[in-house]
């Protein structure tokens, strides 16, 4: 009980510092999650969205916060899951292997 406010508390503290606490959500999920956030973001343009209609600017800046929001949830966890790391190195060495020659110049 004690443990679960103290936790509480520091996530709280984390927020506030501007901080996203990474929760545990499956690779496949998020990165499901940020392609599809990612897409909208693009379709909505920008935070500064503009739009004849005042009502509908609000509205698209609204959803696009929400969205900046739900992107720093998945991507920070993400980037702690196994499967990210692992894809990393194997991008990392790819990238390596494929320009091993020109290095060694």
């Amino acid at each position: 009980k004690e443990a679960e406010k103290k936790q509480r508390l520091l996530e709280k503290q984390l927020n506030q510092a501007g901080v996203t606490v990474a929760e545990d959500i499956p690779y496949d999920i998020a990165k499901t999650e940020i392609t599809r956030i990612a897409k909208r973001m693009g379709e909505i343009g920008s935070s500064e969205v503009t739009h004849k209609d005042k009502k509908i600017q609000a509205q698209l800046r609204e959803e696009y916060f929400k969205l900046e929001q739900g992107m720093e949830k998945y991507n920070a966890a993400l980037v702690l899951t196994d499967e990210y790391t692992a894809e990393q190195e194997r991008i990392e060495r790819e990238w390596e292997e494929g320009n091993a020659d020109d290095n060694m110049e």
